[in-house]
């Protein structure tokens, strides 16, 4: 059987979007306050803040646009990770697997957003970073894990495959 790979990112448009519009506000800050001698804001702060607050946003902007969410499915079984947040894949034999399913979520109601989230309605864990279509994985003796994919049909196909394989 055929290993099945994704490889997924963030809408890059969206990321530098928003991170461009904060770093035009805290660089027309700076402008201000060094050039203009005027303060920045009802509670300024010192020009050395604002450089941190500048850097720390294009540091975001960049870990976002180098984030990738990496799915693998073989015959061991299901390994996720968020690169570069983790490192380590995250793994679950079929053995641990009780259940699969491909469903239609919404990231923000259901999960509270993209990234990896934690359900505080116990839906376990979630690893999304665009789209509402994923693999709803329901695990024996751990909390259901749901990976987001945007190649539903194919991931699909390959884990009939699996099933059939394994049956």
């Amino acid at each position: 059987m055929k290993t099945y790979r994704e490889v997924q990112s963030f809408n890059v448009r969206l990321i530098l979007a928003v991170i461009g519009v904060a770093v035009l506000v805290v660089v027309y800050g700076v402008y201000q306050q060094l050039h203009e001698g005027a303060s920045f804001g009802n509670m300024p702060s010192d020009s050395a803040g604002l450089f941190i607050t500048l850097a720390v946003l294009v540091a975001l902007g960049i870990l976002l646009i180098k984030a990738r969410l990496h799915t693998t499915i073989n015959e061991e079984g299901v390994y996720v990770r968020l690169f570069p947040l983790q490192l380590q894949w995250r793994h679950t034999n079929w053995a641990e697997i009780d259940q699969l399913e491909i469903v239609q979520f919404d990231a923000i109601g259901d999960y509270g957003g993209y990234g990896i989230r934690f359900s505080l309605s116990g839906k376990g864990v979630a690893y999304i970073v665009e789209g509402n279509s994923g693999l709803h994985i329901y695990r024996k003796h751990k909390k259901p894990l749901l990976i987001g994919t945007q190649r539903t049909a194919e991931m699909l196909g390959r884990l009939e495959e699996w099933r059939k394989k394994l049956k």
